[in-house]
């Protein structure tokens, strides 16, 4: 709880050091003999440090948290406190996103996710990266959005955007500004065009995409991540990563784990007995290692979407027909379209977060029993398009 001028008033001393708590890192050491000084807490550089303030009531609680705000500041800066304490006169935009990204590592940030933030905040920092965040106009974000809708890439534009409003609403809980200079620009932006991921959904062509798929005499990684795709309709990028360790072969679960996930969630998915054996059979034509899938060139690194990709089009499948990414497209609709099993279960099944969060919120059984007997049920009918 924070401090007040009458709580701190009210201390007395014990006998013994002690310390109380405000916010932010800012503390009162409050010594043997009653004397009270102000400290802050932080980190620089991995290494836990304190800065001492002043006594109170000499440096009073407001002016202590000034001074804590300044300090804070500094560090988001890139400064030890400890070392330069004048006041900073403002933080760049890049000294901003860097702190941001670092926070953002700090809370399970996946490396893929990181690297792809760090290429869309590249693409603004010529023009925003030296700007104090605290003048920066909307006019000064739109010029480098401006710049990449130049180049066509709109979808680029559009995501960087986003990802510039979260380092300016991070600013904004710290002090740094206070309102986000990104906000109105979503209309100001070219609406790049709603592209829908190739998928076969009818099942007599669905039927021939399978036989064509268990036709396929290619690397065994390969047909074994294709295989598994059609079986548990996962997103390919969970499948091509996975490793031995996620898979209860003998109970039949695959558990990726929350950093795999586009939702940063644990997904539990149920395996039939044929996603099953396409993994027992996997096991005995690949070398050992801590991947499922391992690429050709090293086992530490999973085959690419790519990869998958190309697969399709050598058995004929065309770009515009079917994609990797399709396989949960084609389940979703004859899953549904069969009327055996309740929407819940095969979202679920998807990992898809219901859009309604008062639904959401009631909606808490996994679905897990229906979820068992909807793949089995889905695992024969491909078994039987396979092979029929």
């Amino acid at each position: 709880m924070p401090l007040t001028d009458k709580a701190i008033r009210a201390l007395k001393a014990t006998g013994k050091v002690f310390t109380v708590s405000d916010a932010g890192g800012l503390q009162l050491r409050i010594s043997e003999a009653g004397t009270r000084t102000w400290r802050f807490a932080y980190r620089f550089e991995g290494r836990q440090k304190t800065l001492i303030m002043g006594q109170y009531p000499d440096v009073s609680l407001a002016d202590a948290r000034l001074r804590r705000d300044d300090a804070r500041r500094l560090l988001l800066s890139g400064i030890d406190p400890g070392v330069k304490i004048e006041k900073v006169e403002g933080v760049t935009f890049k000294a901003l996103a860097d702190s941001f990204m670092r926070k953002r590592v700090a809370e399970g940030l996946a490396e893929v996710t990181r690297v792809r933030n760090q290429r869309l905040l590249d693409h603004v920092m010529p023009e925003l990266g030296q700007l104090i965040v605290g003048e920066i106009r909307p006019a000064d974000v739109l010029k480098p959005l401006r710049r990449l809708e130049g180049r066509n890439a709109i979808e680029t534009a559009r995501r960087a955007r986003g990802l510039v409003s979260a380092v300016f609403a991070y600013g904004a809980a710290e002090g740094l500004l206070d309102t986000d200079p990104s906000a109105m620009l979503g209309r100001a932006l070219v609406k790049a065009p709603v592209v829908h991921r190739a998928a076969v959904t009818d099942r007599e062509g669905f039927r021939k995409v399978v036989k064509a798929v268990w036709s396929y005499g290619g690397a065994a990684e390969t047909v074994a991540a294709l295989r598994l795709l059609v079986l548990t309709a996962v997103r390919p990028g969970e499948a091509r990563a996975a490793a031995w360790s996620e898979f209860d072969l003998d109970a039949g679960v695959w558990t990726i784990p929350a950093e795999r996930t586009k939702l940063r969630r644990a997904h539990v998915t149920p395996l039939s007995k044929q996603a099953v054996d396409v993994l027992r059979g996997h096991l005995e034509f690949v070398r050992p290692g801590v991947l499922a899938f391992p690429g050709v060139r090293s086992a530490k690194v999973p085959i690419s979407e790519n990869t998958l990709n190309m697969s399709l089009r050598r058995l004929g499948i065309g770009g515009d027909e079917m994609c990797s990414h399709g396989f949960r497209a084609s389940f979703s609709t004859i899953a549904n379209e069969s009327g055996l099993w309740s929407e819940d279960a095969i979202e679920k099944q998807l990992a898809h977060l219901d859009a309604n969060s008062v639904r959401r919120a009631y909606l808490r059984s996994p679905f897990w029993e229906e979820r068992v007997r909807l793949m089995e049920w889905w695992g024969e009918l491909v078994l039987g398009m396979a092979v029929g």
